[in-house]
């Protein structure tokens, strides 16, 4: 129980990072932050699942969000000097819809194993993602609390 219930919270916060925004230049910051803000109210509104059919449920709804995301933030035209960091920050994005939907898919088979694992790459993906967002200077878009429990280090 306790794995799926880390595979769920680095899910939510690797997806709700992901959703998020980058930006540079004003009105490319304000819309990449209108559409992180939008996705990101969807996302939290998901219930936590209790059960790997729920899970399956909430990790599918996840990533069919975060693809639609993805592309309206593909739309995005962003200032040439973030070109390369929110292209990359973007592939971030499409690893964590191929996560989600792995995730969906290791539930519906009740493979503990598979979501732990898929729970450990969501955790990088999530570092990774915050680290191009302070990297564009946009900490809106930057997780705002650890994806799993952790011990004090």
């Amino acid at each position: 129980m306790r794995r799926r219930a880390v595979a769920v919270a680095a899910l939510g916060a690797t997806l709700t990072v992901a959703a998020g925004c980058a930006g540079g230049g004003d009105g490319f910051r304000d819309n990449a932050n209108a559409i992180c803000a939008e996705f990101e109210a969807e996302i939290d509104a998901i219930e936590t699942p209790t059960s790997f059919d729920q899970l399956n449920e909430s990790a599918a709804q996840v990533a069919d969000l975060l693809e639609e995301a993805t592309a309206e933030l593909r739309e995005l035209d962003p200032p040439g000097d973030l070109e390369d960091a929110y292209g990359d920050w973007l592939d971030l994005n499409d690893a964590a819809v191929a996560n989600a939907r792995g995730i969906s898919d290791a539930a519906d088979q009740e493979d503990q194993a598979q979501i732990a694992e898929l729970a450990g790459l969501a955790e990088q993906n999530e570092q990774e993602a915050d680290a191009l967002a302070e990297q564009l200077d946009l900490d809106e878009c930057k997780t705002d609390e650890p994806a799993t429990e952790t011990s004090d280090r």
